[in-house]
């Protein structure tokens, strides 16, 4: 009987240590993942601005032509710019490059 109480207490000590070590591994795995997918999301965003930038070089500070399809480009990359929490300054160069009118192409 005692033998019994000393094997059950040095399986749940076991299981119990078993547990505990698959949990801070699965823990370690999950914020490594979630780090690589904020950096990925951090990259995407960098990316997404400068093409913000750059539609705001051609179509404000240089004045370009833009088209119906190059204004609803912008428009979907301002989008998934905001939707990763982009800042203030995006907003402004996106409120500048809405209020120019697009030029109409037809064939």
């Amino acid at each position: 009987m005692g033998s019994e109480i000393i094997i059950l207490e040095i399986l749940k000590w076991a299981i119990t240590t078993i547990i505990g070590a698959v949990c801070g591994a699965l823990g370690m795995k999950v914020k490594h993942y979630r780090d690589q997918s904020q950096a990925i999301a951090d990259g995407v965003k960098v990316l997404l601005m400068a093409r913000i930038q750059q539609d705001y070089e051609h179509y404000i500070v240089l004045d370009e032509h833009m088209t119906l399809n190059d204004k609803e480009v912008h428009v979907e990359t301002f989008s998934a710019y905001e939707a990763l929490n982009g800042d203030g300054v995006a907003h402004g160069m996106h409120e500048e490059i809405m209020a120019k009118q697009p030029w109409v192409v037809t064939d």
